[in-house]
């Protein structure tokens, strides 16, 4: 009995031992990703195509970080950046560990709108506050139309 005991201890030392072991010799193959010159609050996120592997919010003093993992790229895959849902002009190539190009500055990301993203001249969006202004811009389109024809009309009958 004395010595099923002295086994069972023995294998549960063991096992506890190549346990630890092993788990000591993990590694984290993220990649991280940071940069700065960004609103507080705004969102960075990082997709391979068109998965999105993670997001940051940017904290209060522009600047940003997040680890893209190997469960979401592999490597040579290019990562993307989005800032609030736009797509920055920026790219890396993912690998095991990797970091951006410039460690101590990080990415700088740019955005750049695409033509006609925010409407007239910026003006407009999805807002209902925009659908309204759409809707009172068109009534005085045709109201100065109408104007301008009854102005017509008016004159031409005048002898």
């Amino acid at each position: 009995m004395r010595t099923l005991r002295i086994t069972i201890t023995a294998l549960l030392a063991a096992a506890l031992t190549f346990g630890v072991a092993a788990g000591a010799g993990a590694q984290d193959l993220s990649a991280r990703y940071h940069g700065g010159g960004l609103w507080p609050g705004d969102t960075v996120a990082a997709l391979n195509g068109d998965e999105e592997c993670a997001t940051a919010t940017v904290d209060a003093s522009g600047f940003w970080s997040l680890r893209v993992g190997a469960d979401c790229a592999v490597a040579g895959d290019e990562i993307s950046f989005t800032v609030n849902g736009y797509l920055a002009n920026q790219t890396v190539v993912w690998r095991a560990g990797g970091a951006p190009p410039d460690v101590a500055n990080g990415i700088t990301l740019i955005v750049t709108p695409a033509v006609g993203v925010q409407g007239s001249a910026g003006l407009l969006d999805q807002s209902p506050g925009s659908a309204l202004a759409v809707l009172v811009l068109s009534l005085l389109a045709v109201a100065t139309t109408v104007t301008a024809r009854a102005t017509t009309a008016r004159r031409r009958n005048i002898p």
